[in-house]
């Protein structure tokens, strides 16, 4: 390559695919924890005994809460990520006497 051209090239500024792939991947996994914790608690109802259905049903609880907060972690960090804004280089320094 040329010296030249890549003094030209601009900046690249944002999130990288391999991040980006990243995160997605991790909201696929909390997704299928909220599936996997609403399917433990529609079989918490078919159940007999109460004790199982109460323990049950708060732990399909906890991993329906649990993983809906990564959800919308992860996708409040793309959604942000992705809308920032690059630096602005217009800014001067201040000159030291």
């Amino acid at each position: 390559m040329d010296k030249a051209n890549d003094s030209q090239r601009p900046i690249r500024v944002g999130v990288s695919r391999w991040w980006l792939a990243g995160q997605v991947i991790l909201t696929g996994v909390a997704c299928f924890f909220v599936f996997f914790g609403v399917s433990l608690l529609k079989a918490a109802y078919g159940l007999k005994d109460p004790f199982s259905f109460i323990m049950t049903f708060f732990a399909s609880n906890l991993i329906i809460l649990i993983s809906l907060v990564m959800v919308l972690g992860f996708v409040l960090r793309i959604v942000r990520s992705l809308r920032a804004k690059p630096p602005r280089n217009d800014v001067e320094e201040p000159i030291e006497p």
